[in-house]
């Protein structure tokens, strides 16, 4: 286990980081929420059009702004998470793809709903449309949300690198580790050494593209999930 004072940085927007701190913590392990950018609500807000007969969601933080939008609608996710966030906004019909964008788009071809509502923030991994083109679906996207990346990492996780005290950096989306990564730039040479040294851990081999420009060695969690990348922390800070 990771000695005390040598923690993880989590990277990944809020409330999420903070309760993937939490569910190391029960495990004994140090963690730093690391946020790489704030999640600000569009204004006007899209919503579901009248015609749409399912909303699909790619992300959590799209459920948590739609709120209320979604409880008259069968909603697709991409994995669990979005699917409980979509449920505690207040849909009451979830399908879950318990996976990633490739997942999801397997599961949208055998879906019944040909009219879909894609509710995704700014900068989106998958092209639902593009992916979907010529399986009969009518998708019409609605940006319900902008990540605006911070300029600096959050002072907890500046402190600690400067300290030589991170022994794990995770990191959960694309944009994440490119945000991750051009803050890290933007901190002192010892710093960027400090974590060019640490553990890191992808959810995916998408995430570990970018990230592995900042961090020697990147293992990959075996699944794109929530508790698949649980483990992986753990195993990485096994080794630390």
């Amino acid at each position: 286990m990771t000695p005390v004072g040598r923690p993880v940085l989590v990277v990944r927007p809020e409330p999420a980081a903070s309760t993937t701190v939490a569910l190391l913590g029960r495990d004994g392990v140090p963690a730093i929420a690391c946020p790489p950018s704030v999640i600000v609500p569009n204004d006007p807000m899209p919503i579901p059009p009248a015609d749409a007969e399912a909303v699909v969601l790619t992300s959590a933080r799209a459920a948590e702004v739609l709120g209320d939008a979604l409880a008259m609608h069968r909603v697709y996710c991409v994995g669990d998470r979005t699917a409980a966030a979509a449920r505690e906004a207040g849909a009451s019909s979830v399908v879950s793809a318990d996976g990633d964008g490739a997942a999801l788009i397997a599961l949208l071809r055998q879906a019944p709903e040909t009219r879909l509502f894609h509710a995704r923030g700014a900068h989106a991994a998958v092209d639902l449309a593009a992916a979907l083109h010529g399986a009969g679906k009518r998708i019409e996207t609605g940006i319900v949300y902008t990540a605006v990346a911070e300029d600096r990492l959050p002072a907890p996780a500046r402190d600690a690198l400067a300290a030589g005290r991170v022994g794990v950096i995770a990191v959960w989306s694309v944009r994440g580790a490119e945000l991750f990564v051009a803050a890290l730039g933007r901190e002192a040479p010892a710093s960027q050494a400090v974590a060019r040294a640490a553990h890191g851990v992808a959810i995916s081999l998408a995430v570990r593209e970018p990230l592995a420009a900042a961090i020697d060695r990147v293992a990959v969690a075996n699944a794109p999930t929530g508790p698949a990348m649980i483990t992986a922390v753990i195993a990485a800070v096994s080794t630390v």
